[in-house]
């Protein structure tokens, strides 16, 4: 497990950066027109009904009420209840209600909106049309309102005669949510398990109570996971026997050729609450579980030989119950690898692993596939139960996978004895009270399987756990696994490298994390020549002025830290990541390895809320036309480690990495990427990139100083080679003082105008400066003044024939700066405003609309 994760959690209310935006009004459309031609479904602020499945655009105001500029760059979120659980709604199919539909037809992605809803006094700042991205990245200027508008479609996964609400994660909501209600049926895949929520009571289930058990059944809405209710179970007395209190559901039709994975959300009100679940044929399985006070998730995948099967989950242990949300998927679901969760559930080969984290994966020559583990609990599978009954903890070990992916048996490989088992691979040097090891990236060379580990330790006894500025290499021999060495890597230190990306090129790519601050990493990249991954021959490092040496000189490639990095062709490259403290499983596209890393996508939420999620993993040997299978680790307390071996085993989902990449069969981004403004003395530098294969013929160089009001102030030219990456950039000589704003409109060679984000630097002065907000479009006439050292201030109004139309006196009003004539809205033209004081006279042309 990763070393944040030994250490106490207490900041995640504090990171929510989004507190200081609110959503407002909001409308739902038909996809059957452009962004102001499509046609309205209901009136402002009114919930619709879907009757079939096709696209669906809803229109969302957001606001920024503070004096700040706020950056905006949330994803759609949806619920079956105004208090949530919220899941995202990305581009991935994942296994949601909603996803965006990447093709509208009538609408281009990222384009700019217009003004269309009401309710706002505030200027109005252009939003974006969303389509085919997850997460906007905008800038919210200060008291400005703006309208985002999502095309959104159903998916197999949405459930009828439900309510479905919507939401971006913002700080303050409507008192009435984005809403529609679903209710036809023939939009829907019928679940094997109906009413698996309980929304029509104990419709399909019968409960019992006997045997000396007494309890009551009761469908509650105080707790729940999905929709609104939920059934509560409160145990009396557990009776004679472990069947004595139940609920069964009716049963239902099975493929005897399927695999299938069983998922429910349950709470007891004591630690450790007994729990039993059967499914009933001509035969019935029985499978024990422990449930904690907090609402989670638990699953068990099962094939069976019958054509039918009921459902029976028993209740025993005196305290309250809440189950909710219970369904089974088949092997056939396009984004849970059922299989893989089935074999690592119930293809476990005599002592070893039970359960663990870390799950790295390669594909061995003989077509076995060797999985390494962090830490691992090791003892004997009982696949009848959830509970472990083992103590040995070990730092890492190896599980092999006799066949391919998704089926096989799963043989242990760990250091020492059975009876004295130990880790697979020790530090090279005991250091420390403790020192130990874990894997990382690995790759096969010259038929060998090199491994790389990131060294840990507690430097003294009662010390936290921390990493040693130390990696080592480990070279196995195929195709025994067996040991050769472990040694340390001599040329880096203090960054963990543990990726690894086996090019087609001439050269391996490892990726680096750099923790920057406290659970904020970045990546970095180092690459040896192809097939001289050794401790003797040195890496060099992808740096500012090329490739050097020293690691030090490394500069940061992406904003987060890769869990895996795959070639999905030529010129197509997928990082797949999971941030500390987040519960999405996401993915940067490039096509290169050294990046740009941009087209930010959500591949799948990660369920639950009352523990750690971590080690997002994309598993190459998976691949199937495109679609891979991604993992993830949980992390609980060793107590609930051990009495539930689920909450510590790896989940497995699918994702079409390929099918989303923006560089799949030649196609590429549409916009320029990298943009940035750096102020350099008196003057800004702007920088930007386009990708291969896009021919732009100019850009418009935009400035502003509120982000309101924009000026062209250049064109540059594009490059008529679209071939490779085209760099750019432009010196602007003459930016006012204070904060100045840039963004870039990029017109393609076929007149196609798309927006970059709003980038944005100060330019310090010790000049007075006048700005004027809005402009134009005023309601009011607002300006602010920096640097000004006087006591009083005076401004005349004019018009363009120099009539005076006003005139007033303002104090200095510090730290604030900000005035506002006290007069009514002139009448619509063009006016002058004179600004005097100590050492200042400024004209300013003011438009009012």
């Amino acid at each position: 497990m990763k070393a944040f994760i030994l250490v106490a959690v207490a900041v995640v209310a504090s990171l929510n950066a989004s507190a200081y935006i609110s959503q407002g009004n909001w409308r739902w459309r038909n996809d059957d027109g452009s962004e102001i031609a499509a046609t309205w479904k209901a009136a402002q602020n009114t919930a619709v009904s879907l009757v079939n499945a096709n696209n669906i655009r809803l229109r969302i105001q957001v606001n920024n009420n503070l004096d700040d500029d706020k950056d905006y760059s949330f994803p759609l979120q949806y619920a079956t209840s105004q208090d949530g659980p919220w899941k995202y709604i990305s581009r991935s199919a994942s296994s949601n209600a909603f996803v965006l539909t990447r093709n509208s037809g009538f609408i281009a992605d990222n384009t700019s909106t217009t003004k269309q809803l009401g309710g706002s006094s505030n200027p109005f700042q252009s939003g974006k049309l969303l389509i085919n991205t997850d997460l906007p990245d905008t800038l919210l200027p200060a008291h400005t309102t703006s309208e985002y508008e999502w095309c959104i479609k159903p998916t197999q996964y949405i459930k009828a005669n439900t309510t479905y609400y919507f939401r971006t994660p913002v700080g303050d909501y409507p008192k009435v949510l984005p809403s529609l209600y679903v209710g036809s049926s023939h939009l829907i895949k019928k679940p094997l398990v109906t009413n698996g929520s309980f929304e029509d009571s104990l419709t399909a289930w019968t409960t019992y109570a006997g045997n000396g058990g007494t309890a009551t059944f009761a469908v509650i809405d105080s707790v729940h996971h999905f929709g609104k209710t939920s059934l509560q179970v409160s145990v009396k007395n557990v009776g004679t026997l472990n069947s004595s209190v139940y609920t069964i559901h009716s049963s239902f039709k099975v493929n005897p050729s399927h695999t299938y994975l069983l998922r429910f959300w349950a709470r007891s009100k004591i630690d450790a609450g007994r729990m039993k679940i059967s499914l009933e044929g001509s035969t019935s399985r029985q499978i024990s579980f422990k449930l904690f006070p907090d609402m989670e998730e638990y699953q068990y995948a099962f094939k069976t030989g019958e054509t039918s099967l009921s459902l029976r989950f028993y209740f025993n242990s005196k305290t309250d119950y809440v189950l909710d949300d219970i369904e089974i998927l088949d092997n056939t679901d396009p984004a849970i690898d059922v299989n893989m969760n089935y074999m690592w559930q119930n293809n476990r080969s005599g002592y070893g692993w039970v359960s663990g984290d870390g799950q790295e994966s390669i594909k061995l020559p003989d077509g076995r596939i060797a999985w390494f583990f962090s830490d691992s609990w090791l003892g004997y599978d009982d696949t009848t139960t959830n509970l472990l009954s083992t103590s040995l903890l070990i730092n890492n070990m190896a599980v092999i996978q006799d066949g391919a992916p998704p089926v096989g048996t799963l043989t242990s490989k760990y250091g020492g004895t059975l009876a004295a088992a130990q880790a697979l691979v020790l530090p090279p040097v005991s250091a420390g009270y403790k020192n130990w090891l874990w894997p990382r990236g690995m790759i096969l060379e010259n038929n060998q399987l090199k491994l790389l580990l990131s060294e840990f330790w507690y430097k003294t006894n009662g010390a936290d756990a921390a990493y040693r500025n130390k990696e080592v290499l480990a070279t196995f021999s195929l195709p025994d696994l067996n040991l050769q060495n472990a040694q340390y890597l001599p040329f880096i230190d203090s960054l963990e490298f543990n990726v690894i990306l086996d090019d087609s090129s001439n050269y391996s790519y490892v990726y680096g994390a750099k923790e920057v601050a406290t659970f904020t990493y970045e990546t970095q990249v180092a690459r040896y020549a192809k097939n001289q991954l050794s401790t003797t021959v040195p890496w060099e490092f992808y740096s500012d002025n090329g490739w050097v040496p020293d690691y030090h000189q490394a500069k940061k490639i992406s904003d987060v830290s890769f869990g895996s990095v795959l070639q999905l062709g030529t010129n197509n490259y997928a990082a797949v990541f999971l941030e500390p403290l987040s519960d999405k499983m996401e993915a940067y596209y490039a096509q290169s390895p050294l990046g740009p890393w941009n087209n930010r996508t959500i591949l799948y939420q990660i369920p639950g809320e009352n523990h750690l999620t971590y080690f997002g993993v994309a598993h190459k040997e998976t691949d199937n036309k495109g679609v891979y299978t991604i993992s993830y680790s949980n992390n609980y307390t060793i107590s609930r480690m051990l009495d539930d071996k689920g909450t510590y085993t790896p989940n497995f989902q699918k994702v079409n990495l390929l099918g989303l990449s923006p560089y799949t069969n030649g196609s590429i981004a549409t916009s320029a990427f990298a943009f940035t403004v750096i102020a350099d003395k008196a003057q800004a530098n702007l920088q930007w990139k386009t990708i291969d294969g896009v021919t732009y013929d100019h850009f418009i160089i935009e400035r502003s100083n509120d982000a309101k009001t924009w000026q062209a102030i250049a064109t540059v030219k594009g490059s008529a080679n679209k071939n490779y990456q085209q760099n750019y950039h432009y010196y602007d000589k003459a930016p006012q003082s204070g904060k100045n704003y840039y963004r870039l409109q990029q017109v393609d060679i076929k007149g196609i105008q798309t927006q970059s984000a709003i980038r944005v630097i100060d330019i310090p002065s010790g000049n007075p400066t006048v700005n004027v907000y809005p402009n134009p479009d005023l309601s009011t006439i607002n300006f602010r003044v920096e640097n000004y050292k006087g006591n009083e201030l005076s401004t005349i109004l004019t018009n363009i024939h120099g009539d005076i139309i006003h005139k007033e006196s303002f104090p200095v009003n510090l730290p604030n700066n900000t005035y506002k004539l006290t007069m009514q809205k002139p009448a619509a033209g063009t006016y002058i405003l004179q600004v005097t004081g100590n050492d200042l006279k400024v004209n300013i042309k003011i438009i009012i609309q």
